[in-house]
């Protein structure tokens, strides 16, 4: 491939991730708790959105979080 088609195409790569993190800031800043309406936390590393408050984990499945109090995860005291 030619080198300016590959810079190009790197470009493009970098700048789709960045647009991809700026939304993901941004939908953090507007997603609530639908139990108490407070702020959640993004835990990356068990791809859960977490409320202290409640003590609930909400999963996020294929980068959908998943915010139904039936489904979320009560969390226990050796998860805090």
């Amino acid at each position: 491939m030619h080198d300016s088609k590959l810079a190009i195409k790197l470009r493009n790569i970098i700048h789709l991730r960045e647009s991809v993190m700026a939304f993901d800031t941004k939908l953090m800043e507007i997603l609530a708790c639908p139990v108490c309406k407070g702020k959640l936390e993004h835990n990356k590393e068990q791809k859960e959105l977490i409320c202290k408050f409640d003590r609930l984990a909400y999963a996020i499945e294929k980068d959908i979080p998943v915010l139904l109090e039936s489904e979320a995860r009560r969390i226990t005291e050796d998860d805090a």
